[in-house]
């Protein structure tokens, strides 16, 4: 088994400096590629994030993320590529979860990345809606608390690690440093794409989608931690799927669903007033949509 976990790796870095280079030369025209979407390219990153890799190779992979970004960020932000963008937000969240310092240092950097490429190739909102969906994703995928001695339940260590990160992708003071230590230049986030003329990077706007970030994670945490006792205390329960619909309030979907919720609450307690409120809200949001 350690024999083809080295192997492994070994074949994934090769495939990684290929992968460069071929991005390189697609990027200068040296060789012509069929793929619109970059599917080539696309599909072996998928490829990377869905496979157990070891530091080793983190450590090679986000110098690379990063250069293909620059090179290609224009076709990888597409709409048309939503479906691979969606897929990388996820695994990189998931990293941001590891207990491997290093590795989520590194998940902090690639989501800096994203962030960055999102200035540059396409709306800010339509990633920061993609990220609300991917971390409301991995709330189902990750034990986000954990049971105490006295029965109670309380914060678990990967909903901890996961805010910790959410807090250092906007940390302008530390960056520099995080960085450089995992070889990249200290002013990566301020470099100009090629076709550019302006850094339009702004440490606002990532500040202010870590904060939204963050409402939708400690809504979520917040209505794990009531468990059972929203059964019995529907105030609570009202009171949880408020904040869970005003922390999800970038996605339609989930801000309908937790507006439903909401309502339902308000009926059970026959605050048929509140309740209506609720549904005007949903068929507010309903017709933004359409």
């Amino acid at each position: 088994e350690l024999w083809e976990e080295n192997l492994s790796a070994a074949v994934s870095l090769q495939v990684l400096e290929i992968t460069e280079k071929f991005c390189m030369m697609a990027a200068s025209h040296s060789i012509a590629t069929d793929y619109g979407k970059l599917d080539c390219i696309t599909a072996i990153i998928m490829s990377f994030f869905s496979r157990n890799q070891p530091v080793a190779f983190w450590k090679a992979f986000f110098p690379v993320f990063n250069r293909i970004c620059d090179l290609h960020g224009a076709t990888l932000m597409a709409r048309e590529n939503d479906r691979f963008l969606k897929q990388v937000a996820f695994h990189l969240l998931r990293l941001a979860v590891f207990r491997n310092v290093s590795i989520r240092k590194r998940a902090v950097i690639g989501l800096q990345i994203l962030v960055r490429s999102s200035f540059y190739f396409m709306q800010t909102a339509r990633l920061r809606v993609m990220l609300t969906i991917t971390l409301s994703e991995l709330m189902s995928d990750v034990q986000v608390t954990q049971m105490k001695s006295d029965g109670t339940l309380e914060e678990s260590g990967e909903a901890r690690r996961l805010r910790k990160s959410l807090e250092e992708m906007a940390d302008e003071a530390r960056s520099p440093s995080q960085f450089r230590e995992c070889g990249l230049p200290e002013d990566a986030l301020l470099a100009i794409p090629e076709k550019f003329t302006e850094n339009r990077w702004s440490w606002s706007e990532v500040k202010h989608l870590s904060v939204s970030l963050l409402l939708a994670l400690d809504a979520s945490l917040e209505h794990s931690l009531l468990g059972s006792a929203m059964t019995m205390d529907r105030y609570a329960a009202a009171e949880s799927f408020y904040k869970l619909a005003m922390a999800f309030a970038p996605v339609p979907d989930l801000h309908i669903m937790w507006l439903l919720h909401l309502c339902d609450a308000h009926q059970e307690m026959q605050s048929w007033a509140e309740a209506a409120q609720c549904a005007v809200a949903v068929a507010g949001v309903v017709m933004q949509v359409h």
